[in-house]
């Protein structure tokens, strides 16, 4: 759209780089294009921060290595959820975290993990290279 074109070419004055990716039928930019972009210019660590629909939908597609929250002391309840609703008929299905840490800090309770089997994939991909995996392990 203008609108969009209007702003890719502002942040483009301002000294931003603007990497073209692909959208769904919905119009939302595709996660998987556009860590593939960024993996291919050489980024590849990515902190994703956002509310609950950024989280959802990294978590949905299965593009997140290690998540951590922040549990804060107050009670907002449905409206305040960091993670929004992501199909799971029962706990049976649901998303593990592995080597979880859970430790304070302020006020304020962190719990950090790895997605399931990733540490897994990365050992296997270190051992047969010897070095650090030289591609993502999610690609598109």
């Amino acid at each position: 759209s203008n609108h969009l074109a209007a702003r890719a070419e502002e942040l483009t004055r301002r000294g931003v780089t603007v990497v073209p990716t692909a959208v769904d039928a919905a119009g939302r930019i595709r996660l998987d294009a556009a860590l593939h972009a960024l993996w291919e210019r050489g980024i590849k660590s990515v902190l994703v921060e956002g509310g609950a629909d950024v989280a959802t939908s990294f978590i949905r597609e299965g593009l997140f290595d290690a998540f951590r929250a922040y549990i804060a002391p107050r009670l907002i309840g449905a409206d305040g959820a960091g993670i929004g609703e992501l199909g799971v008929a029962s706990i049976d299905d649901s998303e593990f975290l592995e080597a979880v840490e859970v430790r304070s800090l302020g006020k304020q309770a962190v719990i950090h993990g790895f997605r399931s089997g990733w540490l897994r994939e990365v050992q296997a991909q270190s051992v047969q290279t010897r070095r650090v995996p030289s591609r993502p392990v999610h690609a598109p």
